[in-house]
């Protein structure tokens, strides 16, 4: 749940359609209204579709600009200091200006469906973050400056062109939810294993990742772990260690084995090995997957 504060305004505040709005922040909706061609409503809350701000106190503190054809972020929005919530869902070729820096007070940023091709450098200095969805674009790579988002608790990635994951994703050390499905991984950095509250890591659809590093024994909080459709030949023994998992999808991969460490892993409700190259499992994993389905989780071989 994300909490909106309210802060007092800092400079004057002058009449707009009904309102009390910083000056500054009225030449930003007047800058924004002329690229869309359209008048940004003020509203107490955003659905899906709206078009327009919230107020409060004399100040924007959230803002969408729902499906407006917008290809140019202005600069003038980088003046919107005490805003929380951007949605840009569904706006083509959208090149984020370096002034997103400003944007300090951010908790939310929505850039689904943006055709975006890369982000800024200065994205990483968005530092009350805590949700970043950057789903359904084209991004290739990931600034290392992401891994300054240390109050980032969602981060989805979905259905992109990544084929890697930078070093610095280590130090988002606040992050529960990782979502990478769909994209062309195909290298897992060791510092991934400094995640230690997530709870959801998904490469679903990756059709590349052939290795996971060791560290993803680490993730002591992790739940959910997605690996259907990459190019898994074995696993680390370390995935033993992972004793908070529920959820083991290991599809559609190339694994001929299953580390005895697995073993381990008793609180699975769902555990799918289907479409695989297993030759004879170890009398050990065979009675781990009986036990399993004796509990009452769902198990797909």
């Amino acid at each position: 749940m994300i909490i909106i504060t309210k802060e007092e305004p800092k400079d004057g505040l002058k009449e707009f359609r009904g309102i009390q709005l910083l000056e500054s922040e009225i030449k930003v909706i007047e800058e924004l209204e002329k690229l869309i061609s359209k008048k940004l409503r003020i509203v107490d809350f955003f659905e899906i579709g709206t078009i327009g701000v919230i107020v409060i106190k004399g100040q924007v503190i959230g803002l969408s600009l729902y499906r407006c054809g917008l290809s140019t972020i202005p600069e003038i929005l980088g003046n919107l200091k005490s805003l929380q919530i951007l949605l840009l869902r569904y706006n083509s070729g959208i090149i984020l200006p370096k002034t997103i820096s400003n944007l300090k007070s951010l908790k939310i940023l929505v850039l689904r469906y943006c055709h975006l091709e890369s982000l800024p450098e200065e994205i990483g200095d968005l530092e009350s973050l805590i949700e970043l969805n950057l789903s359904r674009n084209s991004l290739t790579k990931l600034p290392e400056s992401i891994g300054n988002l240390s109050s980032l608790k969602e981060l989805n990635l979905m259905r992109n062109r990544l084929i890697e994951l930078p070093e610095s994703i280590g130090n988002l050390t606040s992050l529960k939810e990782l979502l990478l499905f769909g994209n062309q991984i195909s290298y897992v950095p060791e510092s991934i294993g400094n995640l230690i509250l997530i709870k959801e890591l998904s490469f679903y659809m990756g059709r590349n990742l052939a290795s996971l590093p060791e560290s993803i024994g680490n993730l002591a909080s992790l739940e959910d772990l997605d690996l259907h459709r990459n190019k898994l030949t074995v696993l680390p023994e370390s995935m033993g260690n992972l004793k908070s998992l529920e959820k083991l999808i290991l599809s559609s991969n190339n694994l001929t084995s299953l580390p005895e460490s697995l073993c381990n892993l008793t609180e699975l409700y769902e555990l799918n090995l289907g479409d695989n190259n297993f030759s004879e499992l170890p009398e050990s994993i065979k009675k781990w997957i009986k036990s399993l389905e004796e509990k009452g989780c769902e198990v797909t071989r």
